[in-house]
């Protein structure tokens, strides 16, 4: 590949990740129709918050791990539950137990294995490594979803900000 083709590449792929968080960002204050949500049985009551990530992931999933602890900190009282939706259909749920166990102390974070629910992954939006060589990668998505006790909606956060959730909670209760 030469290099103008390597530089082309590049630049498409940072306009689709940045129209992607565009969308994400837009649908952050609307919220969705969720069916979805009453699908996944593993799911307890209250608040959910899901972060899709990867196991072995070196940057975006420990920062956003560490702003999922920071979160639970400031909702204090409020029933919410942690889950890291796991899309890679390569990886154990053994393997996702061992890379949150440093987290289980702030978080209580638990596995949500959807890997071979391809729709409920794509109607997430959620990066799906089904090639071997994409799970190589440490690029995937860095959306927070974030689940209402009621089922009905869905909310797709950008970044995890603590009053923007707070509203949400207060705008849902």
């Amino acid at each position: 590949m030469k290099r103008w083709q390597k530089i082309s590449c590049s630049i498409l792929a940072l306009g689709l990740v940045a129209i992607l968080s565009i969308m994400i960002l837009r649908l952050e204050s609307t919220g969705r129709d969720c069916d979805l949500c009453k699908q996944i049985p593993s799911l307890e009551s209250g608040w959910v918050l899901l972060y899709p990530g990867l196991v072995g992931c070196s940057q975006k999933c420990p920062l956003a791990l560490a702003n999922m602890a920071k979160l639970k900190e400031g909702l204090v009282g409020t029933k919410l539950q942690f889950y890291y939706l796991i899309s890679d259909p390569f990886v154990e749920e053994s393997e996702v137990i061992d890379y949150l166990l440093p987290y289980q102390n702030s978080l209580s974070i638990k596995p949500l294995m959807l890997a071979n629910d391809t729709k409920t992954l794509r109607t997430l939006g959620v990066y799906n490594p089904v090639h071997p060589n994409l799970q190589k990668k440490d690029i995937h998505n860095d959306h927070f979803i974030l689940i209402p006790p009621n089922r009905k909606k869905l909310y797709f956060l950008g970044r995890l900000d603590l009053n923007s959730v707070s509203n949400l909670i207060l705008e849902e209760n």
